[in-house]
């Protein structure tokens, strides 16, 4: 026998027999001597081969990265309002305390100017919070005294702050229902799951040989896992034949 050459998916098939307590496959391995103490080494890896098996994303993560997208969208097109007004009422203004008021006003809450709209989800939600944090009364007069479509830019920067929270909420969950990270590689899990489930066919193998099984029996236990290998077989001689022909050397053209 050569457990290792099925692939995960035929493993977790031919075992599910195996440890199916109504199935006739275990019945048959609980009422032969040889092979009933097995029985909770099969379920054993059976169950560490399924644990291994990496998992498909949560449904939920592909909405909250659109969401995020949404959300960046107008947060950035808020920031860059913001800026372009602020500045061209400074070129507009022919008050010079005005253009160094809306100057200041527009570096105070964009002091990396634009660059802003090109940082992380994360860094754009601190940098919300920090914005928020230094608002004084004064600022926020300023503000209030500059009208924006229909409103006043009290009304966008406070969009832009609770979209940036957003953001930063939005990572928050998308970092709750990814796989956490473990010291073991999930590809490594998966192989190691696979060598425990081969020692165990190959134990159940030879206790069988011991047990000299009658055909029936045999059959029961091991039909499915015989055909599986010899499916397996076919591929491997597959893989082998396609692997020879494209090394072999082109054919020399007719004389």
């Amino acid at each position: 026998m050569a457990p290792k050459r099925l692939t995960t998916d035929e493993m977790v098939h031919v075992s599910t027999a195996w440890v199916d307590k109504k199935s006739p496959a275990r019945k048959a391995i609980e009422a032969t001597p040889e092979l009933a103490p097995l029985a909770p080494r099969l379920d054993a890896a059976h169950a560490a081969i399924l644990a291994a098996i990496p998992k498909a994303e949560d449904p939920r993560l592909p909405a909250l990265s659109a969401e995020a997208v949404e959300e960046d969208l107008r947060h950035d097109a808020i920031l860059r309002g913001i800026h372009g007004l602020l500045s061209a009422l400074a070129v507009l203004s022919s008050d010079e305390a005005a253009t160094t008021a809306y100057l200041e006003l527009r570096d105070f809450l964009l002091p990396e100017g634009l660059a802003a709209t090109q940082k992380t989800y994360r860094a754009e939600a601190g940098q919300a919070e920090r914005l928020a944090a230094r608002l004084t009364p004064a600022v926020t007069k300023q503000l209030k005294a500059i009208k924006a479509d229909g409103g006043t830019l009290t009304g966008f920067v406070d969009e832009w702050l609770a979209k940036a929270k957003r953001l930063g909420q939005i990572e928050d969950e998308r970092a709750k229902l990814s796989a956490p990270a473990l010291a073991e590689s999930a590809g490594q899990a998966l192989v190691t799951a696979r060598n425990r489930w081969i020692r165990a066919v190959n134990a159940l193998a030879a206790n069988a040989e011991a047990a000299e099984l009658d055909a029936k029996t045999d059959h029961l236990i091991f039909g499915a896992y015989r055909q599986a290998e010899k499916t397996a077989a076919r591929r491997k001689g597959a893989v082998a034949t396609a692997e020879k022909l494209e090394a072999a050397p082109d054919a020399a053209p007719p004389a």
